[in-house]
C-alpha cells in the first residue's frame, strides 16, 4: 500500500522533487491513528481573520470600523465567519452594534443567502431588534428546512414568543411534520421556562 501510495504521489510532483518525498513519514500518515504530527491544522488566513476582526470591532467599539467596505468584497464564506463570530460574542453583543451593522450593509433586507440570513435574523432578534421581524416572516413563509427554521423559531422562543408563535402557527401548514414536532418542542420548552 505505502509502495502505491508514493509511487502515485510521486508521479504527480516534479523530477526533482525526491527531497520532499523523503520527508514524508508514510507509516504515520498510513498507519498511524489520528492527524499526522507535523500537520498544520491552522486554518486562518488574512481574509478569515479580516472577517473576525471586522466582527470584533463592532462588538467591541461599537462604531463603523473605517475598513467596513471590506465585508462588501467579502464571498459567502467570510460573511458566514463573520456572522458565527457576532453569535460566539452573543453575551457581549449589543442591539446598537447589530444595527450598525445593519445600517453599514443593510443586511436584514439585501442577504439573500440563508446560510448568512438565519444567523443574522437570530441575532436580531434574540437583542430584541424587531425590524428585522418583516423579513423573518417573509423568510419563515417561504422556507420549510428545518436547518433554517429552528434557530430562529428558537430566537423568538427565547424573546419574542408571542410573534414566534404568530407566524408560526401561519406557516406551520408548510412545513414538514419532522420540523413541526421540533419546532412544537421549543415553543413547549419555552412554555415551561
Amino acid at each position: 500500500m505505502k509502495d502505491t501510495l508514493e509511487s502515485y504521489v510521486q508521479s504527480y510532483l516534479p523530477t526533482n522533487s525526491t527531497k520532499i518525498l523523503e520527508k514524508i513519514d508514510w507509516n504515520m500518515w498510513l498507519f498511524e491513528v489520528g492527524m499526522p504530527r507535523n500537520v498544520n491544522t491552522e486554518f486562518i488566513n488574512p481574509q478569515i481573520q479580516s472577517a473576525l476582526n471586522l466582527a470584533n470591532y463592532y462588538v467591541d467599539h461599537q462604531e463603523s470600523p473605517a475598513n467596513k467596505s471590506e465585508y462588501k468584497s467579502y464571498i459567502l464564506d467570510l460573511r458566514i465567519i463573520f456572522m458565527k463570530q457576532l453569535i460566539g460574542r452573543l453575551d457581549t453583543l449589543t442591539d446598537k452594534a447589530l444595527r450598525l451593522i445593519d445600517s453599514d450593509f443593510n443586511v436584514t433586507q439585501s442577504e439573500a443567502n440563508p446560510e448568512v440570513l438565519v444567523p443574522w435574523l437570530r441575532l436580531m432578534i434574540s437583542k430584541r431588534c424587531f425590524e428585522a421581524n418583516g423579513r423573518a416572516k417573509l423568510f419563515l413563509s417561504g422556507i420549510g428546512r428545518q436547518k433554517y427554521l429552528v434557530p430562529i423559531y428558537t430566537a423568538y422562543a427565547q424573546a419574542d414568543k408571542a410573534t414566534g408563535l404568530k407566524y408560526y402557527n401561519e406557516f406551520r401548514y408548510k412545513y414538514h411534520p419532522i420540523a413541526q414536532r421540533r419546532i412544537d418542542l421549543i415553543f413547549a420548552a419555552a412554555e415551561s421556562e
